[in-house]
């Protein structure tokens, strides 16, 4: 059970900004996060699951948008590669993949419903299922 003091602890770090220790940080010294500086490290969460290397995602992002950018797709599509990309093993860390679900089970199949639940669209949940396929196709794309 929490007692007071942590209480007021925790509510102080939601609002560091309201914060006299912290100093007066004004609306325009902020500024908003891109949704890949926000998913890079919490990739490497989950490459750390996997035990992979903590940049793992982050170096297969890499190479996915440097081969979309040589193929000349529009970079709205390459921003999709790049978030697939980063979340592709994040399936791993969900020890239980939710009833409905969508695919045929295993990590990439969650890895997609991690995806649905950060709010990515659903070409970007295809591609994250997608990723383990056989270039030969001798394995289904959504195992």
């Amino acid at each position: 059970m929490l007692d007071r003091e942590s209480v007021a602890a925790a509510s102080a770090l939601e609002r560091p900004f309201a914060d006299p220790a912290f100093g007066a940080l004004g609306e325009a010294e902020l500024r908003p996060l891109h949704p890949a500086e926000l998913l890079a490290p919490i990739s490497g969460t989950f490459d750390l699951a996997e035990f992979q290397a903590p940049v793992h995602a982050v170096h297969v992002a890499h190479i996915a948008v440097t081969v979309a950018t040589r193929l000349g797709v529009e970079p709205a599509t390459q921003l999709s590669v790049l978030y697939a990309a980063l979340l592709h093993d994040s399936g791993v860390a969900v020890c239980e993949i939710p009833a409905g679900a969508e695919g045929s089970g295993g990590h990439t199949t969650a890895g997609a419903w991690v995806a649905s639940r950060v709010g990515l669209d659903g070409r970007i949940r295809d591609a994250i299922r997608c990723t383990h396929g056989r270039w030969d196709g001798g394995a289904a794309p959504t195992a």
